[in-house]
């Protein structure tokens, strides 16, 4: 892979979200002319020609979830250690917060195993 610098700004991008019958949803995304052309490119680089583009976007989308979700942990530790007596004083179960940030963080360990 080059060392070529991919950037993408979705600020101005436009997002529908639709709740379909039986629990489902659809998201539709609409990239501008330069948007699309920074994704078709970012692709080009990262995925084989061959590869099929609903797998490369569930796998971008559940990632980008993923990363989310451990951010969300991430400053709800910092949150914890930094509020821990005021939190206690407000009968806040410290001990489980923090034991809940131990258990997620050994099994993202042994997920990268």
């Amino acid at each position: 892979m080059s060392n070529d610098k991919v950037t993408l700004d979705f600020s101005k991008t436009k997002v529908k979200l639709e709740n379909r019958s039986k629990d489902r949803m659809k998201i539709t995304i609409k990239l501008s002319k330069e948007e699309a052309e920074s994704f078709k490119n970012m692709k080009r680089m990262l995925v084989p020609d061959d590869a099929q583009d609903e797998v490369f976007l569930k796998s971008v989308f559940f990632m980008g979830l993923e990363q989310f979700h451990k951010n969300a942990l991430d400053l709800m530790k910092k949150y914890v250690v930094e509020n821990e007596d005021k939190l206690r004083e407000e009968g806040v179960d410290v001990d489980s917060l923090k034991a809940l940030n131990t258990s997620t963080e050994e099994s993202d360990d042994s997920d990268a195993e």
